[in-house]
Parts: structure tokens; sequence; C-alpha cells
């Protein structure tokens, strides 16, 4: 008797969850709710906490699953990279203990508004430039 193994139509490794389309829209709907899960956390905390303690949680939590990986959404639809873009503006409202719109955000908390996430690359384009263009180590120079 031979047993079947079932094929997954997706895939984790290291934290990133590829489907058979390559689309990313799966491991971006898990980053989201990840990302929402921690703002209402730290909303709840909030009253407690100084704005500079705040965007230092926010910007040590949220952000790095934000940015986790970020390069390999290069060419994934506009849509997908939206909802990070939109999770992002959401931890940037709640750090703030007063009411923002959408439009505040970039000037009240310019910590998180500064790297926008639409086009997830140009993070790394500009830290590539930067390396190359100033000393860095030698096995940074030899990655390079």
């Amino acid at each position: 008797m031979t047993t079947m193994i079932p094929v997954s139509s997706q895939l984790k490794s290291l934290g990133m969850i590829t489907d058979s389309r390559m689309c990313f829209d799966i491991h971006v709907g898990a980053v989201v709710r990840t990302c929402n899960y921690h703002t209402r956390a730290l909303r709840h905390v909030r009253k407690h906490l100084t704005t500079e303690t705040t965007q230092t949680i926010a910007c040590s939590v949220i952000s790095s699953r934000i940015d986790y990986c970020n390069s390999l959404l290069y060419g994934a639809p506009v849509a997908v990279v939206e909802k990070l873009q939109r999770a992002q503006n959401n931890v940037a409202s709640h750090m703030s203990s007063e009411q923002m719109c959408q439009c505040q955000i970039a000037t009240k908390v310019p910590s998180l508004a500064a790297c926008p996430t639409v086009h997830p690359v140009e993070n790394i384009a500009v830290i590539t430039h930067k390396a190359l263009s100033t000393s860095v180590p030698l096995y940074i120079d030899e990655l390079l």
C-alpha cells in the first residue's frame, strides 16, 4: 500500500511564505495581520508610554516585520504592496496620542512615514549605494 504525500500550494521558509503564483499576497496578508496585532497591543499601553518610547517599540517590532524580505516584493502587484503601506500608516497614526488623518502622518511621525514601503527595493539600493560610496569593512566590500 502506497501513501500519497499531499502537495501544498504554499511554502514557508525563513518566515517568508511563497505561493505557486509568486505574487506574495499570502505572505503580505500574514505580515499585515501580525502588524495589526502588535499595533493593537501597543495601543493598549500607549497612554503609559512616552512618544519616544512608543516610536522605538513601533520601529523595532512592527517596522522590522514590514521590512523583512521586502526586496523580494520587487515586481509584486501594487495592490499587494499597498497593504504593507496601509499597515505602516496604521502604526504611525496610533503612535500619537491625538487623532490624525492620513495626510498628517508624515508630518507627525516622520520616523515611520519617511520610509514608504511602496517601492521596497529602493531601500536596498540606497543602502548599497552608501556602502559602495563610503569606506566599508572589508567583508561587506567583498560581498558587494
